[in-house]
């Protein structure tokens, strides 16, 4: 039975030999329905990190929030009013906080 992708990744992590890896990627037949434009392309890997990065601006937020930063400086940083930073970002942070309790 051959092994899937994730196995093989797993294999090669343990051994550190990722030649396996790369032959089940060059032998991969891809779909064409999975093939995208460049542009197409381009803009799905902005809006998945774009909305990555809104996370990791939200987890740095609410670092300097808990290391004493005020809302006006944080707003500073990101270039909008203390007020906006504070509508932006107080809610999701007080949820992730009670979630994480």
């Amino acid at each position: 039975m051959s092994k899937t992708l994730r196995e093989l990744i797993d294999d090669a992590k343990a051994s550190g030999d990722w030649n396996a890896v790369a032959d089940w990627c060059e032998a991969y037949d891809w779909p064409e329905s999975d093939e995208l434009p460049i542009g197409e392309f381009a803009l799905w890997r902005a809006v998945r990190t774009e909305g990555h990065m809104e996370d990791r601006v939200c987890e740095a937020v609410a670092e300097a929030r808990a290391g004493g930063a005020t809302w006006d400086r944080i707003g500073r940083i990101l270039h909008v009013s203390g007020r906006t930073a504070r509508e932006r970002y107080s809610k999701r942070i007080d949820e992730a906080e009670a979630v994480s309790r």
